[in-house]
């Protein structure tokens, strides 16, 4: 189980078509597929450790508290991820 050993290199490989799948089983209240990560944030002065996390913006809201912990900005939805992506590239 990826909590007892959580490394980068433990995946389900077709995560999103199987949470898709299993959410067509009835009793499935819901299921979110995550990408989690680790890499460094760096201003002029520091540079810091961060976990980063991917969620499916239209599944997450329903599973858990990170969309309300936001304290500044808002939370992507789909329709504005690419512009999320777009900015983490620059």
């Amino acid at each position: 189980m990826y909590l007892d050993k959580p490394k980068m290199r433990s995946t389900i490989a077709q995560a999103q078509p199987l949470a898709e799948d299993l959410r067509q089983i009835n009793g499935i209240v819901e299921i979110a597929v995550r990408a989690n990560g680790f890499a460094l944030a760096a201003s002029d002065e520091r540079t810091y450790g961060v976990q980063v996390i991917g969620v499916e913006t239209a599944y997450e809201g329903k599973l858990s508290t990170i969309p309300g912990r936001i304290q500044s900005g808002q939370f992507l939805s789909s329709e504005n991820a690419q512009e999320g992506l777009k900015w983490a590239m620059n």
